[in-house]
C-alpha cells in the first residue's frame, strides 16, 4: 500500500493485490481486495506486475486499486466479508499535520493500530515478554551469539507460539460444540480433554473446521465416540458459533507493505526501512499481539519563496541603512 500525501494534506491511496484469472475476467480483479472497492476507486492491471512474499510464499501483485481523499477523516476501508470486520489493519487511527516555520514547512504522518487482546488464550501463558518482543516485533541478537544458537532460540520460540495458536483454535472449537453435548458427555469430555488437547495441539490446527476438530477429539479419546454424530446434528449452529469466535483469528491471513510519500525529505522517522527516502514498515496482526503498533514520519520541505524573500528584505535592509548613514551618498561635482 502507497500513500502520497500532499501539500494541502489531500491524499492518494493505491493498494496492490494478486486476482486469478476469472476474477479478473469476471470483475476486473475487483475481488482481491479485502475491503470493498465501489465506484470511488479506480482499477488498473499492472502493465509490470511484480512478486512478493507473504506467509512464506511469492505472491504476484497484478492489480491496484487508487482513491484520492481529502483528508484522514474520511473512512478509508470497508471490509469486503464479514470476517475481516474489527480487523484493525483496515482501521488505523491515521492523521496527518502540517506546521509553517518560514524557512521550510513540516509535515508529520503518523498512524497508529490498535493492539489485539481478544484471543481465549493469553501470549503470556508461551511466551516471555522478551520473546514476544524477538519474535513479534524485532529480533534482538545476543553479544556473541553465532547462527546455529540464534536460530535454536528462534525455533523454540516459534514452536511455542504455534502451539499458543492451536490452543485458541481448540479452545474455540471445544466451546462452540460444548453448549450442545448432553451432561453425560460433557463429563466424559472434560475428563478426556486434557489429554486430547496435549496431543492434538501438536499439530497445525489452524484453518481447521469444527467437523474436523470433532473427528480428531473421537480419534483420540478413549471410549465410544460422540463429537462427530453431536456435530452432524448441530453442524449449522455449531459452525456459526465456532466462526463467530474463531473470526479474530482470520484477521491474521492480511499483512502488507505500508509506504508513505511526504512533501519534501524525511528527516525523522521509526520505519525500520527508508527506500530511496520513502519510510516504509511491514504491518500485520502478529505484530498487533505486542500491543499498539505506531507508524511516525516527519519530512521537511524548503520554501524558496521564503528564502528569497527574506534575501530581498534582507538587502533592502541594508542598502536603506547604508543610504541613511551616508556612506552611499554620492559624491558632490568639482
Amino acid at each position: 500500500m502507497t500513500t502520497d500525501i500532499h501539500r494541502d494534506l489531500s491524499f492518494d491511496r493505491t493498494v496492490y493485490a494478486g486476482a486469478d484469472s476469472s476474477d479478473l475476467a469476471d470483475n476486473g480483479g475487483r475481488g482481491a481486495f479485502m475491503f470493498s472497492v465501489d465506484s470511488l476507486w479506480s482499477i488498473f492491471r499492472l502493465e509490470k506486475p511484480f512478486s512478493v512474499v507473504a506467509d512464506g510464499e511469492n505472491v504476484l501483485m497484478n492489480v491496484s486499486a487508487t482513491r484520492r481523499f481529502n483528508s484522514f477523516s474520511e473512512k478509508c476501508f470497508v471490509p469486503a466479508s464479514p470476517e475481516m470486520e474489527g480487523n484493525p489493519l483496515l482501521f488505523p487511527q491515521e492523521n496527518v499535520s502540517r506546521k509553517f516555520r518560514w524557512f521550510f514547512t513540516e509535515y508529520r504522518y503518523n498512524a497508529v493500530y490498535a493492539g489485539i487482546d481478544s484471543l481465549p488464550v493469553p501470549l503470556d501463558r508461551y511466551l516471555s515478554p522478551e520473546e514476544q518482543r524477538n519474535f513479534l516485533l524485532k529480533v534482538v541478537v545476543p553479544e556473541g551469539s553465532n547462527g546455529v544458537e540464534l536460530y535454536n532460540s528462534l525455533d523454540k520460540i516459534n514452536t511455542s507460539f504455534s502451539r499458543w495458536i492451536n490452543a485458541n483454535v481448540f479452545t474455540v472449537a471445544y466451546g462452540a460444540i460444548k453448549g450442545f453435548l448432553s451432561p453425560e458427555q460433557l463429563a466424559v469430555a472434560e475428563s478426556e480433554k486434557e489429554k486430547v488437547f496435549t496431543s492434538m495441539t501438536k499439530r497445525d490446527m489452524l484453518g481447521w473446521t469444527p467437523e474436523q476438530f470433532c473427528r480428531q477429539f473421537d480419534s483420540l479419546m478413549a471410549g465410544a465416540p460422540f463429537f462427530h454424530e453431536v456435530y452432524v446434528r448441530n453442524s449449522s449452529a455449531i459452525d456459526s458459533a465456532y466462526h463467530e469466535s474463531e473470526k479474530v483469528l482470520e484477521y491474521f491471513s492480511l499483512s502488507f507493505e505500508n509506504r508513505v510519500n511526504l512533501p519534501g525529505k524525511v528527516v525523522r522517522t521509526d520505519a525500520p526501512v527508508l527506500d530511496d527516502g520513502t519510510p516504509v514498515w511491514k504491518v500485520d496482526c502478529y505484530r498487533l499481539l505486542y500491543g499498539d503498533y505506531e507508524l511516525d514520519a516527519v519530512s521537511r520541505e524548503t520554501n524558496i519563496w521564503a528564502i528569497v524573500l527574506t534575501f530581498i528584505i534582507l538587502a533592502a535592509a541594508i542598502y536603506f541603512l547604508l543610504q541613511s548613514s551616508g556612506i552611499l551618498k554620492s559624491k558632490p561635482e568639482q
